[in-house]
């Protein structure tokens, strides 16, 4: 997508570098737990969304596959409202899953709450496996079917 730019963030001090105005990113309390994983989505110098993901260390309680999985915190977009360009959303999270791939991950899994239908969106057109509960989608990814 021309004019995106994500880029992998270690540190919060590092926003600074190509954000003009990193605000309550750098407020997170995930910036120093280990395994823990930061994105930036920049378009212009200013915030088009963000994702954060760390690798699954506790249990998960889903009825999903349980293997060694990169657990998607977070992830938010402002593309069409702010940017006037579609698809944002799409390429912070193809982005986030690629990443994961690149670690050796088989898989992601992440939460989607029922109200939340873009996001919802997102993960069916990216392939996602979607199972729901009576709080939220659990959606998981198995890097082996992935074609993108």
């Amino acid at each position: 997508m021309e004019g995106l730019d994500i880029k992998i963030i270690e540190r919060k001090e590092d926003l600074g570098v190509i954000l003009d105005n990193p605000g309550y990113l750098t407020n997170s309390e995930k910036w120093d737990e280990r395994g823990s994983y930061h994105a930036v989505a920049v378009i212009d110098r200013k915030l088009a969304g963000f994702w954060d993901g760390g690798i699954c260390a506790e249990k998960l309680y889903w009825d999903i596959k349980k293997d060694l999985c990169f657990y998607s915190l977070l992830f938010l977009s402002w593309g069409r409202g702010d940017f006037g360009v579609k698809g944002v959303g799409t390429e912070i999270k193809k982005h986030q899953l690629k990443f994961a791939q690149s670690l050796g991950y088989l898989s992601s899994y992440c939460e989607v709450r029922k109200d939340n239908t873009a996001s919802l969106k997102i993960q069916k057109r990216l392939g996602a496996d979607i199972v729901e509960t009576d709080d939220v989608y659990q959606c998981s990814f198995d890097f082996g079917k992935l074609n993108f």
